[in-house]
Protein backbone atom coordinates (compact mmCIF):
# COMPACT_ATOMS: atom_id res chain seq x y z
CA UNK A 1 0.00 0.00 0.00
CA UNK A 2 1.37 3.67 -1.14
CA UNK A 3 1.63 6.22 1.53
CA UNK A 4 -0.53 8.30 0.00
CA UNK A 5 -3.06 5.57 0.23
CA UNK A 6 -2.37 5.20 3.63
CA UNK A 7 -2.85 8.52 4.46
CA UNK A 8 -6.43 8.61 2.91
CA UNK A 9 -7.09 5.66 5.75
CA UNK A 10 -6.16 7.88 8.39
CA UNK A 11 -9.30 8.76 10.96
CA UNK A 12 -10.57 12.56 9.50
CA UNK A 13 -10.20 14.65 12.85
CA UNK A 14 -13.41 16.30 11.65
CA UNK A 15 -15.12 13.10 11.37
CA UNK A 16 -17.91 13.36 14.10
CA UNK A 17 -20.62 15.82 12.64
CA UNK A 18 -23.69 17.31 13.54
CA UNK A 19 -25.44 14.42 11.61
CA UNK A 20 -23.81 12.07 13.32
CA UNK A 21 -24.58 13.01 16.24
CA UNK A 22 -28.34 12.89 15.30
CA UNK A 23 -27.73 8.96 13.70
CA UNK A 24 -26.02 8.00 16.79
CA UNK A 25 -28.89 9.32 19.27
CA UNK A 26 -31.79 7.93 16.87
CA UNK A 27 -29.39 4.17 17.65
CA UNK A 28 -29.83 4.72 21.40
CA UNK A 29 -33.15 5.66 21.23
CA UNK A 30 -34.09 3.03 23.86
CA UNK A 31 -31.86 4.05 26.21
CA UNK A 32 -33.37 8.18 25.89
CA UNK A 33 -36.89 6.75 26.52
CA UNK A 34 -35.62 4.53 29.93
CA UNK A 35 -33.95 7.90 30.81
CA UNK A 36 -36.78 9.76 30.41
CA UNK A 37 -38.81 7.46 32.01
CA UNK A 38 -36.64 7.18 34.79
CA UNK A 39 -36.69 10.68 35.23
CA UNK A 40 -40.04 11.40 35.30
CA UNK A 41 -40.79 8.42 37.92
CA UNK A 42 -38.51 9.85 40.19
CA UNK A 43 -39.95 13.33 39.97
CA UNK A 44 -43.39 12.32 39.66
CA UNK A 45 -43.01 10.37 42.94
CA UNK A 46 -41.24 12.93 44.66
CA UNK A 47 -43.89 15.19 44.00
CA UNK A 48 -46.93 12.94 44.48
CA UNK A 49 -45.75 11.27 47.86
CA UNK A 50 -42.84 13.49 49.67
CA UNK A 51 -44.12 16.90 49.22
CA UNK A 52 -47.62 18.11 50.64
CA UNK A 53 -49.71 20.25 48.84
CA UNK A 54 -50.72 23.32 49.45
CA UNK A 55 -53.70 25.32 48.89
CA UNK A 56 -53.97 28.76 48.76
CA UNK A 57 -57.38 31.10 49.87
CA UNK A 58 -57.77 34.69 48.66
CA UNK A 59 -59.10 37.72 49.86
CA UNK A 60 -59.22 41.00 47.74
CA UNK A 61 -59.54 44.48 49.03
CA UNK A 62 -60.47 48.14 47.27
CA UNK A 63 -58.64 50.99 48.65
CA UNK A 64 -60.59 54.56 48.58
CA UNK A 65 -58.75 57.71 49.07
CA UNK A 66 -62.04 59.23 50.87
CA UNK A 67 -62.88 57.50 53.87
CA UNK A 68 -66.55 59.55 53.09
CA UNK A 69 -66.75 58.09 49.35
CA UNK A 70 -69.58 55.13 50.25
CA UNK A 71 -72.40 57.87 51.42
CA UNK A 72 -72.23 58.45 47.31
CA UNK A 73 -70.35 61.20 46.55
CA UNK A 74 -68.51 62.30 43.27
CA UNK A 75 -65.22 60.32 43.15
CA UNK A 76 -62.53 62.49 41.01
CA UNK A 77 -59.54 61.44 39.14
CA UNK A 78 -57.58 62.80 42.00
CA UNK A 79 -59.07 60.20 44.67
CA UNK A 80 -58.61 57.43 42.23
CA UNK A 81 -54.51 58.31 41.55
CA UNK A 82 -54.47 58.95 45.56
CA UNK A 83 -55.82 54.98 46.31
CA UNK A 84 -53.66 53.29 43.68
CA UNK A 85 -50.34 55.39 45.64
CA UNK A 86 -52.18 54.41 49.32
CA UNK A 87 -53.13 50.56 47.95
CA UNK A 88 -48.94 50.12 47.86
CA UNK A 89 -48.85 51.63 51.56
CA UNK A 90 -51.50 49.78 52.51
CA UNK A 91 -49.68 46.21 51.07
CA UNK A 92 -46.99 47.06 52.91
CA UNK A 93 -48.80 47.47 56.39
CA UNK A 94 -51.21 44.17 55.58
CA UNK A 95 -47.36 42.08 56.09
CA UNK A 96 -46.60 44.49 59.11
CA UNK A 97 -45.94 42.93 62.50
CA UNK A 98 -48.81 44.34 63.83
CA UNK A 99 -51.48 43.64 61.72
CA UNK A 100 -50.15 39.89 61.58
CA UNK A 101 -50.26 40.06 65.27
CA UNK A 102 -54.01 40.85 65.11
CA UNK A 103 -54.50 38.60 62.57
CA UNK A 104 -53.11 35.57 65.55
CA UNK A 105 -55.03 37.42 67.92
CA UNK A 106 -58.04 36.72 65.70
CA UNK A 107 -57.43 33.55 64.64
CA UNK A 108 -56.88 32.78 69.10
CA UNK A 109 -56.65 28.97 70.18
CA UNK A 110 -57.63 27.67 66.83
CA UNK A 111 -54.04 28.18 65.70
CA UNK A 112 -50.77 26.89 67.13
CA UNK A 113 -49.05 28.69 64.27
CA UNK A 114 -45.98 31.71 64.90
CA UNK A 115 -45.80 35.03 63.42
CA UNK A 116 -42.57 34.04 61.56
CA UNK A 117 -44.64 31.14 59.86
CA UNK A 118 -47.58 33.25 59.08
CA UNK A 119 -45.17 35.85 57.29
CA UNK A 120 -44.24 32.50 55.32
CA UNK A 121 -47.86 31.66 54.63
CA UNK A 122 -49.57 35.04 53.24
CA UNK A 123 -48.58 36.93 49.96
CA UNK A 124 -49.82 40.35 49.40
CA UNK A 125 -49.67 42.12 46.12
CA UNK A 126 -51.47 44.43 44.51
CA UNK A 127 -53.18 44.10 41.34
CA UNK A 128 -51.32 46.07 38.64
CA UNK A 129 -53.21 49.25 37.31
CA UNK A 130 -55.79 49.16 40.30
CA UNK A 131 -56.45 50.03 43.54
CA UNK A 132 -56.87 46.45 44.42
CA UNK A 133 -55.13 44.53 46.97
CA UNK A 134 -55.00 40.85 47.06
CA UNK A 135 -54.09 38.77 50.14
CA UNK A 136 -53.28 34.82 49.24
CA UNK A 137 -52.40 32.50 52.48
CA UNK A 138 -51.01 28.93 51.65
CA UNK A 139 -50.98 26.20 53.51
CA UNK A 140 -50.91 22.11 53.31
CA UNK A 141 -54.85 22.39 54.44
CA UNK A 142 -57.61 24.09 52.94
CA UNK A 143 -59.67 24.91 55.55
CA UNK A 144 -56.81 26.60 57.72
CA UNK A 145 -56.20 28.86 54.93
CA UNK A 146 -59.65 29.77 54.39
CA UNK A 147 -59.61 30.75 57.95
CA UNK A 148 -56.82 32.90 58.28
CA UNK A 149 -57.68 34.32 55.09
CA UNK A 150 -60.94 35.26 57.15
CA UNK A 151 -58.93 36.36 60.12
CA UNK A 152 -57.37 38.97 57.71
CA UNK A 153 -60.89 40.37 56.78
CA UNK A 154 -61.86 41.01 60.01
CA UNK A 155 -58.85 43.36 61.00
CA UNK A 156 -57.90 44.82 57.68
CA UNK A 157 -60.16 47.26 57.60
CA UNK A 158 -59.68 48.46 61.35
CA UNK A 159 -55.80 48.26 61.05
CA UNK A 160 -55.48 50.06 58.67
CA UNK A 161 -57.50 53.00 59.92
CA UNK A 162 -55.71 53.14 63.01
CA UNK A 163 -52.09 53.13 61.22
CA UNK A 164 -52.88 55.45 58.58
CA UNK A 165 -55.87 57.61 60.00
CA UNK A 166 -56.62 58.35 56.22
CA UNK A 167 -58.41 56.11 53.78
CA UNK A 168 -59.84 52.67 53.93
CA UNK A 169 -60.52 49.43 52.61
CA UNK A 170 -63.83 47.32 51.33
CA UNK A 171 -64.07 43.80 50.20
CA UNK A 172 -64.30 43.06 47.44
CA UNK A 173 -64.02 39.01 47.72
CA UNK A 174 -64.32 36.73 50.49
CA UNK A 175 -62.37 33.77 51.24
CA UNK A 176 -63.62 30.37 50.41
CA UNK A 177 -62.20 27.21 51.27
CA UNK A 178 -59.86 25.84 47.66
CA UNK A 179 -60.97 22.68 46.10
CA UNK A 180 -57.71 22.60 44.26
CA UNK A 181 -53.69 22.81 45.21
CA UNK A 182 -51.84 25.66 43.85
CA UNK A 183 -48.61 23.48 44.03
CA UNK A 184 -46.96 21.16 43.37
CA UNK A 185 -48.10 21.07 39.28
CA UNK A 186 -47.52 16.85 39.42
CA UNK A 187 -48.26 16.67 35.28
CA UNK A 188 -45.98 19.61 34.64
CA UNK A 189 -42.84 19.02 36.91
CA UNK A 190 -42.88 15.05 35.82
CA UNK A 191 -43.09 16.44 32.39
CA UNK A 192 -40.16 18.66 33.57
CA UNK A 193 -38.21 15.54 35.03
CA UNK A 194 -38.77 13.05 32.00
CA UNK A 195 -37.39 16.09 29.69
CA UNK A 196 -34.51 16.88 31.82
CA UNK A 197 -33.82 13.01 31.90
CA UNK A 198 -33.29 12.71 28.43
CA UNK A 199 -31.12 15.73 27.86
CA UNK A 200 -29.12 14.59 30.23
CA UNK A 201 -29.00 10.90 28.93
CA UNK A 202 -28.09 12.55 25.69
CA UNK A 203 -25.05 14.27 27.20
CA UNK A 204 -23.64 11.14 28.51
CA UNK A 205 -24.19 9.52 25.26
CA UNK A 206 -22.30 12.25 23.09
CA UNK A 207 -19.33 12.44 25.54
CA UNK A 208 -19.25 8.89 25.42
CA UNK A 209 -19.21 8.41 22.08
CA UNK A 210 -16.49 11.22 21.26
CA UNK A 211 -14.29 10.03 23.58
CA UNK A 212 -14.51 6.54 21.78
CA UNK A 213 -13.67 8.25 18.91
CA UNK A 214 -10.77 10.11 19.90
CA UNK A 215 -9.36 6.85 21.65
CA UNK A 216 -9.52 5.09 18.17
CA UNK A 217 -8.21 7.99 16.55
CA UNK A 218 -5.09 8.15 19.57
CA UNK A 219 -4.81 3.88 18.56
CA UNK A 220 -4.61 4.29 15.04
CA UNK A 221 -2.32 7.64 14.82
CA UNK A 222 0.27 5.45 17.32
CA UNK A 223 -0.20 2.38 14.72
CA UNK A 224 0.69 4.26 11.71
CA UNK A 225 3.41 6.79 11.58
CA UNK A 226 3.70 8.22 7.78
CA UNK A 227 7.30 9.79 8.53
CA UNK A 228 8.66 6.26 9.82
CA UNK A 229 6.82 4.78 6.38
CA UNK A 230 8.67 7.01 4.25
CA UNK A 231 12.06 6.80 5.97
CA UNK A 232 11.71 3.17 6.12
CA UNK A 233 10.92 3.48 1.98
CA UNK A 234 14.39 5.48 1.53
CA UNK A 235 16.73 3.35 3.61
CA UNK A 236 15.32 -0.16 1.40
CA UNK A 237 15.06 1.64 -2.07
CA UNK A 238 19.51 1.61 -2.47
CA UNK A 239 19.35 -2.00 -1.94
CA UNK A 240 16.58 -2.85 -3.77
CA UNK A 241 18.89 -1.00 -6.78
CA UNK A 242 21.92 -2.79 -6.17
CA UNK A 243 20.23 -6.38 -6.13
CA UNK A 244 19.05 -5.38 -9.58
Amino acid sequence: MSVNQQIRNTPDKNGITVWGFLKLLAKKAHWLLIAGLAAGLGVYFVVAVLISPTYESCATFYVYNNSGSDSGNHVSAGDLQAASDLAATYSEILESNSVQTAVLNQLGGDSNITQAKLKRMVQVSVVSGTQIIKVGVSSSDPEFSCKVANAFIQVAPTEIVRITKAGGVEIVDRPTVPTEKTAPHTAFDTLIGAVIGVIVACIVIIVREFDLAQQVESKQSKDYNPQSQECFAVKQSPTVSQVS
